[in-house]
């Protein structure tokens, strides 16, 4: 459910496929699902090409267990993907094995799923979402991120994240240094599931200073604002928020939320963007 529109005709033969950001064919509808869940684009994206095969600006890698689905090249990234039924554990470590047998050295990163939206199926793609992650560094082709999720439907997805823009340039070292998010804002935020059958990205967390942090989603589904509002209104007081305030507008939507231990107040906006589409945003911030 992507409203994306084909900028030149699918490739049957190796299923290459072009996107632009503007209409409503599915240029995947001749992969298999898992193929296809893994490499749709996100929306507004702009061009993105898709393939079955390795289409990286380095040299494959075979990682014993872990089979390839195919690649995803936009402007900005280049992402890699392989399907396995091994723990995201299991997988991460046998990737970074093949890796590093190829001249890659690795680094630890923020292991681990922390909170803000998630999409029951998505395949990971930034380190917040992913249930395992390990950066890794070559001298020939800079840095690049590989998080594996796990899906109750497909097993595990295990994503080479690649910029293109980075050069040849590892940040690992410099981005341990820099300071990023607090580590206990990401943490307290709350888990906010997709409804059944949506589709869409959720954008990990931001942080734009030391007590404020944000997560962010754009998502596609039958369900109207209101019931979207309803349904994570519902999350959030399982995970012991409460409700201060409740609104609608015309193409917004939105609540205020207090923590259970008080410390902590978040703002859950909805903005109806049409045709099924949403734009999430939860802000949260900690009261010191």
């Amino acid at each position: 459910m992507f409203n994306t529109r084909i900028a030149m005709a699918v490739l049957v033969a190796c299923c290459a496929s072009v996107y632009s950001d503007a209409s409503t064919d599915d240029p995947l509808a001749c992969v298999d699902a898992e193929v296809r869940q893994a490499l749709v684009p996100n929306r507004n994206e702009g061009e993105v090409r898709v393939t079955r095969g390795w289409n990286a600006d380095f040299p494959a890698v075979s990682p014993q267990g872990l089979s390839l689905v195919g690649t995803r090249r936009s402007e900005r990234w280049v992402n890699v993907v392989f399907q396995s039924t091994l723990t995201p554990a299991e997988a991460t470590k046998r990737l970074e094995t093949a890796m590093t047998r190829e001249g890659w050295r690795s680094y630890p990163t923020t292991r681990g799923p922390t909170g803000g939206f998630q999409a029951p199926t998505f395949i990971a793609t930034t380190t917040q979402v992913a249930d395992d992650a390990v950066s890794l560094c070559h001298a020939d082709y800079g840095q690049i991120e590989a998080v594996s999720r796990h899906t109750s439907e497909s097993g595990t997805y295990t994503t080479l994240l690649v910029s293109p823009g980075t050069g040849k340039y590892c940040m690992v070292a410099r981005t341990q240094a820099m300071s990023g998010p607090d580590p206990s804002a990401i943490k307290a935020l709350p888990v906010l599931t997709y409804p059944s059958g949506a589709t869409g990205t959720p954008f990990g967390a931001v942080s734009t200073d030391g007590t404020e942090v944000g997560s962010y989603a754009e998502l596609a589904t039958a369900i109207d604002a209101s019931n979207l509002l309803q349904h994570f209104g519902t999350q959030l007081e399982t995970q012991g928020w409460r409700r201060e305030q409740q609104w609608k507008g015309r193409y917004i939507a939105g609540s205020v939320w207090l923590s259970g231990s008080g410390t902590d107040s978040g703002v859950l906006t909805i903005a109806n963007r049409g045709n099924g589409a949403y734009k999430l945003k939860f802000a949260l911030v900690q009261h010191r």
